[in-house]
């Protein structure tokens, strides 16, 4: 972050880009690590932006799925925080619904 005059999430912007671009490389490393039949986490950052502007995670969830053949969910975690207060509710259940339509997967909060 430092090197490229980046912050946060500037930072978190390019390491999913940087992945994309390398995504054969880290199907690789995955096929080789994982026996058939198990199951994968996947923790991504909670930035929003992530899913909500950007392609990469889409388009690295994509590969994955073409590739290795996967079957992917996405759970988004909200904090009961947010589910006190209606308008809060509604801006995280709006999050969720955002996220997965762009990475159009089914989606449990």
């Amino acid at each position: 972050m430092k090197q490229l005059g980046l912050g946060p999430n500037g930072g978190l912007v390019y390491c999913m880009e940087y992945l994309e671009a390398h995504v054969d490389e880290v199907v690789q490393m995955i096929r080789e690590r994982v026996q058939e039949g198990a199951y994968l986490i996947f923790d991504l950052p909670g930035q929003v932006e992530l899913y909500t502007h950007g392609t990469a995670v889409p388009r690295l969830l994509q590969q994955l799925v073409k590739v290795l053949d996967l079957r992917l969910v996405a759970i988004q975690l909200v904090d009961a925080h947010y589910c006190t207060e209606p308008a809060n509710f509604l801006s995280a259940a709006l999050l969720g619904t955002t996220t997965m339509l762009r990475l159009e997967l089914p989606t449990v909060s």
